[in-house]
C-alpha cells in the first residue's frame, strides 16, 4: 500500500469513526452493531481497517460486525432492531438507519388533466403520513413524504421516479394517478429493483 493510499484510507475512516461516534445510540464505552449485506464488499473495508488499527477502540467505541445474506436480510435486521447501522453500495442502501426517517418519494399530477385527483391523492397522502405518525411511524420510523409534481405528463412522471429513487435516494415509493401514468411510473420504479405501492 502507498503512503498516498493509506492516509486517504486513515482520512475516510476517520470520518466514518467521526459519524458513527456522533451516531445517537453510539456513546463512549458502548458497543455499535454494524451490518454488512454480502462479505466482503468494499463498504465494509473501512470498518475493517478501523477495526483492526484500534481506531474506534480508542474513541472508547466498540464494532461489533454482521454479515448477512443479501440486502434484504440486512433490512430485515435493521427492522428486527439487530443492528444500529447497515452498510451498502447501489440499491443495497434502500434500507432505513436505526431512528432515521423513511422517506417515500411519490410523483403525483398537481397540474394539468388530472389535477384533481392528483391534489386529492395528495392530501390522502399526507393524511396517511400524519396518522401513521402519530401511532410511531413504520417500524418505529416516522413516514416522511417526498412529492413531486409530474404535470399530468407520463414523460416527466418517468424522470420523477428516477429522480427520487437515483438522486433523492427515498425509501419507498408510492404511485400515481391514472393508468397513463402508472404503467410507465411501475416500468421506471422497476428498472431500480423498488415495488411501487
Amino acid at each position: 500500500m502507498t503512503s498516498k493510499s493509506a492516509s486517504w484510507i486513515c482520512g475516510a475512516v476517520a470520518a466514518l469513526v467521526f459519524a458513527l461516534a456522533s451516531h445517537n445510540s453510539a456513546r463512549a464505552g458502548e458497543s455499535l452493531r454494524v451490518g454488512e449485506a454480502i462479505p466482503q464488499s468494499f463498504t465494509f473495508l473501512l470498518v475493517d481497517f478501523g477495526m483492526k488499527r484500534g481506531l474506534f477502540a480508542a474513541e472508547g467505541l466498540t464494532i461489533e460486525p454482521s454479515v448477512f445474506g443479501g440486502p434484504v436480510k440486512q433490512q430485515q435486521a435493521l427492522a428486527a432492531d439487530s443492528i444500529d447501522i447497515g452498510l451498502g453500495v447501489g440499491l443495497d442502501l434502500g434500507f432505513v438507519a436505526k431512528g432515521a426517517p423513511v422517506t417515500i418519494g411519490i410523483s403525483l399530477s398537481l397540474s394539468g388533466d388530472f389535477s384533481a385527483d392528483g391534489i386529492a391523492f395528495d392530501q390522502g397522502y399526507k393524511l396517511w403520513a400524519a396518522d401513521v405518525n402519530a401511532k410511531g411511524g413504520l417500524l418505529g420510523h416516522k413516514v416522511k413524504l417526498d412529492i413531486v409534481s409530474d404535470a399530468s405528463s407520463p414523460t416527466q412522471v418517468v424522470t420523477n421516479y428516477q429522480d427520487l429513487i437515483s438522486v433523492k435516494h427515498v425509501n419507498l415509493t408510492f404511485g400515481p394517478f391514472s393508468s397513463l401514468l402508472t404503467l410507465p411510473a411501475a416500468k421506471a420504479v422497476s428498472r431500480y429493483g423498488y415495488a411501487m405501492v
